[in-house]
């Protein structure tokens, strides 16, 4: 908020930030916190949810149609793959030519086939793909049994392939013209392909080596992903992308405006290639530390603030012993007023166990 107050964010927000509010504002054309719409898509998701599971848990008391785990995989199926269909029918209309589309002032983007970017819709084929996975990884556990081992090497392999392929390409061909130096090596039908099927296939692959991690059959791989030094990395990467942009504005784009643009121009492709996977870098450190400062002053201020605030009251230990003390004390007390008297006032002492099981004297 206070990064976008020079450029008028503080004006959208007072017109359109009841639209955060409610979660729509993936909806609105001009909406408050431009990061704020992948809160907005994740929201909706999780609303939808559990209607999925009510249809599902429906149609698997109807007849003997498969248990509610099995139908809960064919819907979500089928909703990545609704997905896809609804990715391929808007981009395969929509191709944008460089003379039609700016991506920064200055320079003009590389035509592409065009893909909406905050539609839930357009969104939901990694959602759907991550129930599979969830779900299938309960029933694995339930019935001690994770399917097929031949399939899982060759499986995994294509999982890791299509990872390494999204980070070396990306998903996006309307991007910074500098990370797209593949973008002229194909064109047609498999850039169509590449825009329309990346995304949900990163879900789907994702989803696929969580899987195997939670039922513990990718040791490797799970000693990998849980490693120590990707710690704080989580911690910043939120903060990373909520000033993705100011970092990148403050070091990616002034560099190549003024210097990288012009220079490359008639470069060899390996020099093009370099410079594609060095900005990246840049941006990445460009950012750092305004996710740093972030974190530190209000991402991890405001757990531990919330965490103490909702904290159950709780009594100091050397005031808990004193406690324990007056209790056990008031308790003897206690014993000492019932315990009944003679006729001089003194009280009766108490008599042995084993003189109350012998009987009375004879």
């Amino acid at each position: 908020m206070i990064l976008d107050y020079p450029s008028g964010g503080r004006t959208i927000c007072l017109q359109n930030g009841w639209s955060n509010l409610l979660f729509i504002n993936n909806m609105i054309p001009n909406f408050c916190v431009g990061q704020g719409w992948s809160i907005a898509v994740e929201f909706q998701l999780y609303m939808v949810t559990p209607l999925l599971f009510a249809a599902a848990w429906l149609f698997s008391k109807k007849g003997d149609k498969g248990s509610f785990a099995v139908t809960v995989l064919v819907l979500s199926s089928l909703v990545w793959l609704l997905c896809c269909l609804i990715r391929l029918g808007y981009t395969s209309q929509n191709f944008i030519d460089s003379n039609e589309s700016k991506w920064l002032e200055g320079y003009k983007s590389i035509p592409h086939w065009d893909m909406p970017y905050l539609s839930t819709l357009y969104r939901m084929a990694p959602y759907a793909a991550g129930l599979c996975g969830g779900v299938a990884m309960k029933e694995a556990k339930r019935q001690n049994s994770s399917g097929s081992d031949m399939l899982q090497l060759p499986l995994m392999s294509l999982s890791l392939l299509t990872i390494a392929f999204a980070a070396l390409f990306g998903a996006e061909q309307s991007c910074h013209p500098a990370f797209q130096w593949w973008a002229r090596l194909w064109q047609g039908r498999i850039a169509l392909l590449h825009t329309v099927l990346l995304r949900p296939c990163v879900g789907l692959a994702v989803s696929y080596l969580l899987f195997w991690c939670a039922i513990n059959r990718a040791p490797k791989l799970n000693a990998f992903l849980g490693a120590r030094f990707w710690t704080p990395l989580a911690g910043l990467s939120y903060s990373m992308y909520l000033l993705q942009f100011h970092g990148f504005g403050t070091s990616v784009t002034p560099i190549y405006l003024n210097f990288l643009q012009g220079w490359l121009q008639g470069r060899s492709t390996a020099v093009v290639v370099a410079v594609s996977y060095f900005l990246p870098i840049l941006g990445f450190l460009g950012t750092l530390p305004l996710a740093l400062a972030n974190y530190l002053l209000v991402e991890r201020t405001s757990i531990m603030l919330s965490k103490r605030l909702l904290a159950p009251s709780t009594v100091p230990a050397d005031k808990a012993s004193e406690t324990a003390e007056e209790k056990t004390s008031e308790k003897h007390s206690e014993a000492d007023h019932a315990r009944p008297t003679q006729d001089d006032g003194e009280a009766v002492p108490a008599q042995p166990t084993e003189d109350l099981e012998a009987g009375p004297a004879p």
